[in-house]
């Protein structure tokens, strides 16, 4: 009976040691945590008790498909931050994403109901598939109240680049939806929505549309609109070689939106033999309740 008690014990406190909330600073590749992905994993299953930076290295990369972020404790106070170790030179670490599912909601990362988190300098590749949808994705924790949408969320100095042979391909999406579902969800309350996001000085190419954002199709008041999103404002983002079939393409499209700031953005459309730009519509669009 001792024997079975102490082990008991034991296993008791390994498991509390796993339970244990993240802080602090953590170098990715390190003895912490060998991938991004498991990173992920761990804010997942235990949430935050503080400030959580990740470092990666320089040329590091790794491959992952549908990267889901969802930590309901991330905070003003409590914030995490995925980015190149900044005392390190040499190429963005990198996210390649392998094939998808045909028709599904398939991409690089994808931050679900997670506020105050920012990714900088950490590239997406998903030039070599056809079956992602999206770059970064930014969509609701669950499909029952409360929603959960992101907040404060910022992405910056990224290289994105998908294949936009596929239609749906979009650099960076926000939708009022969950990960697995496009169906759209009758939001109530503000938190609901996605707000205050950032998305600044990203280089998004070789997708159908550059950057998508799209709120809640509420009545007025608006109040379950998306608010305060800005697309460029701290340094524009260059959209390139985007569109090309019979679908409209746009470099940027907002629907549903308040008090958005679209500015300083490039879009650059590759040229086909004989100076002609590729079939299909290709333009900026932006729609608020402005």
């Amino acid at each position: 009976m001792k024997k079975f008690t102490l082990i008991l014990c034991l296993l008791c406190a390994v498991s509390l040691a796993k339970a244990a909330p993240v802080s602090g600073t953590f170098i990715i590749p390190g003895s912490t945590y060998a991938t991004i992905a498991a990173a992920f994993t761990d804010l997942n299953n235990n949430g935050v008790s503080g400030a959580c930076v990740f470092l990666i290295n320089a040329n590091y990369s790794e491959t992952a498909l549908n990267l889901t972020l969802s930590v309901p404790t991330a905070s003003a106070t409590f914030p995490i931050t995925f980015k190149m170790d900044p005392a390190q030179t040499g190429a963005n670490p990198k996210i390649i994403v392998p094939a998808g599912t045909a028709g599904a909601t398939d991409g690089g990362i994808i931050i679900a109901g997670t506020d105050y988190v920012t990714f900088e300098k950490l590239d997406i590749d998903a030039s070599a598939q056809t079956t992602i949808e999206w770059g970064y994705a930014l969509v609701k924790r669950q499909n029952v109240a409360p929603f959960d949408g992101c907040q404060h969320v910022t992405i910056k100095g990224c290289n994105i680049t998908l294949n936009k042979s596929n239609t749906k391909a979009t650099g960076i999406y926000s939708g009022n939806h969950i990960a697995t579902a496009t169906s759209s969800l009758s939001i109530t309350a503000t938190t609901d929505a996605c707000n205050d996001c950032q998305f600044d000085n990203n280089a998004i190419s070789n997708v159908y549309i550059g950057i998508s954002l799209n709120g809640f199709s509420a009545l007025t008041p608006y109040i379950t609109y998306d608010h305060n999103n800005e697309v460029g404002q701290f340094g524009g983002n260059v959209i390139s070689n985007f569109g090309g079939a019979n679908t409209a393409a746009y470099g940027i499209y907002v629907t549903n939106q308040d008090f958005i700031n679209i500015m300083n953005n490039i879009g650059r459309i590759n040229k086909q033999a004989g100076g002609n730009p590729p079939p299909g519509r290709c333009k900026f669009q932006c729609r608020s309740s402005l």
